[in-house]
């Protein structure tokens, strides 16, 4: 009888666990790589009237889309070390981007394609039309990427409205490539008679070129998201 019992359990376990995997378009997970043109996805929650979420889902691709071409990433943020662990004491790093002429590159953008689950409205744009796998998967294992000063990854734990992990995740990986081309670091210590204080500040400045995001990932285990980026910059002497 108990062995019955566990087993209906992990049956409606499981269950359970795959209605929380909606699967979404091949083109999501793995951004299609066009020559002589840029794609991004972007994100919105769920609205009762879906045109709405769309829309909102094409501006928030075609500003990242906007800012991929160039933006700037400054800041810094701090880390403290003490006897009782590490600990984030902040960060001021944000993306700076000139808005002039959105309106109109807004205009030029293409809408590919678009999908939707229960928590999740996105879409597919680019800057020009191309013919994409809209095969409807579960996220795929995580891509072979060797990290470097091109290439950077981002991540996030899993909100109660997906589209706000997603964008932090996002967020995270620009600020990575950044922090990856050009960073200064700065050490404060401290101490008392017993005990040793440290708080490490690292600042950036940098112009990046050409950014686009590359994968997307969803491991639902840990109930993490994951986004990958490549891209170009270059320190920013004009300050």
């Amino acid at each position: 009888m108990v062995l019955l019992i566990c087993t209906y359990q992990f049956a409606v376990a499981g269950k359970k666990h795959k209605k929380h995997e909606p699967p979404l378009p091949v083109w999501f997970w793995d951004t299609p790589q066009i020559n002589n043109g840029l794609l991004t996805v972007g994100y919105s929650k769920s609205y009762i009237e879906s045109k709405h979420a769309y829309q909102d889902a094409f501006l928030d691709g075609a500003w990242r889309l906007f800012c991929g071409k160039q933006s700037r990433i400054a800041g810094e943020k701090a880390i403290a070390s003490s006897p009782s662990g590490m600990s984030h004491m902040g960060s001021t790093i944000r993306e700076i981007a000139d808005s002039t002429g959105f309106s109109r590159f807004c205009k030029r953008i293409v809408r590919i394609d678009s999908a939707a689950t229960p928590t999740l409205r996105v879409i597919l744009i680019g800057t020009r039309k191309i013919d994409v796998d809209q095969t409807l998967m579960t996220s795929p294992p995580e891509p072979n990427i060797n990290l470097s000063r091109s290439v950077s990854q981002g991540c996030s734990k899993m909100y109660e409205f997906e589209y706000s992990s997603w964008l932090e995740a996002e967020r995270k990986a620009r600020n990575s490539l950044a922090t990856g081309i050009s960073i200064e670091q700065e050490c404060l210590e401290a101490s008392t008679q017993d005990n040793a204080f440290k708080t490490i500040v690292t600042k950036t400045d940098v112009i990046l070129t050409n950014v686009q995001t590359i994968h997307r990932r969803f491991n639902r285990k840990n109930g993490v998201v994951s986004v990958w980026i490549n891209g170009q910059g270059y320190a920013n002497l004009s300050k």
